[in-house]
């Protein structure tokens, strides 16, 4: 089939340092079953809307709690196991039991809040201060701003400019690529093209 021929899909992602590389995989897979990709960024919620509306016919990654809410999308394939971590600054406290606490003040994107208040529900009582970027919520921590900060990191991995701050998981998630419902014959093909380049991803590192 010659390049002009093949569809394209046009995938929604949003900011997260790990996008690029998430990316990487999503295109080689596409591109091993004859299709052609185009990447389109966009808010959290409205790339959510747009792919249950068949605006787009796919997203890049988004976490098992978040795609449970969301009607005609089809989970392809576990893209990335992350871990919802509580950043503190050396002289305070460092436990969940921050979360229940009115009186602290919590740096997180408001993903990240969602997140928190669907595993913990009214355990949440903490103030929360809203950031767009993920990188916003870390210079909140490290220029001293704020006590506390929630970030979303690779499994078992804190960056490692936090590593003079103390840190504490409070839970795991897990990112996953899903496609529009009107796709879903698709699913076998695609998901064992992203495994093979995730195992090839691997592979390369060690």
């Amino acid at each position: 089939m010659l390049s002009e021929e093949r569809p394209t899909f046009t995938i929604s992602h949003f900011d997260y340092p790990q996008m690029p590389h998430f990316m990487e995989v999503l295109e080689k897979s596409y591109n091993d079953i004859g299709i052609n990709v185009k990447f389109e960024k966009l808010p959290l919620d409205r790339g959510l809307k747009m792919i249950s509306e068949g605006m787009v016919d796919a997203d890049v990654i988004r976490t098992d709690i978040r795609l449970k809410d969301v009607e005609n999308v089809i989970t392809v394939e576990l893209l990335s196991r992350g871990d919802i971590v509580l950043l503190c600054r050396q002289e305070v406290p460092c436990n969940k039991e921050i979360l229940n606490d009115p009186e602290a003040i919590i740096g997180a994107q408001i993903i990240t809040q969602d997140y928190l208040r669907k595993h913990f529900g009214k355990f949440v009582n903490a103030i929360f201060i809203n950031v767009s970027e993920h990188k916003k919520v870390e210079e909140l921590l490290l220029k001293d701003h704020l006590k506390y900060t929630i970030i979303s990191t690779v499994a078992d991995v804190v960056p490692e400019q936090f590593a003079n701050y103390k840190h504490h998981r409070l839970f795991s998630i897990y990112g996953y690529h899903s496609v529009h419902k009107k796709h879903k014959a698709l699913v076998p093909e695609l998901a064992a093209a992203i495994r093979k380049h995730q195992q090839d991803t691997i592979l390369a590192t060690k």
